[in-house]
């Protein structure tokens, strides 16, 4: 026979594989310098294959920011992040109308 632990263990298990496990993962709040520098991030880690992803995600940073003067601190990484969109979307733009010979 099983063991107590070894019965919770086989039950979570079984739990698990179907779909009634409750994980619980601890979120902490971030601050606004903690937000900044996700963007931050976000913007020198910025890739043609991630840029609306991380866009995206730097917007919903942006946006939960407290105050204006929070937000302009980011201005300069979110203008940056609009202008790589913009250039790489051209860029496919331009490679998909190009004739090909």
């Amino acid at each position: 026979m099983f063991t107590n632990s070894e019965f919770r263990i086989l039950n979570s298990e079984f739990d698990v594989l179907r779909g009634d496990c409750n994980l619980v993962m601890k979120l902490r709040m971030l601050s606004s310098d903690d937000k900044l520098n996700e963007i931050r991030r976000l913007y020198f880690a910025a890739t043609r294959d991630t840029i609306a992803a991380d866009l995206a995600k730097a917007l919903d940073l942006l946006k939960s920011m407290a105050s204006e003067d929070e937000r302009e601190r980011a201005t300069v990484y979110m203008e940056g992040l609009a202008q790589m969109r913009s250039d790489w979307a051209r860029q496919r733009k331009q490679r998909k109308s190009k004739p090909r010979s």
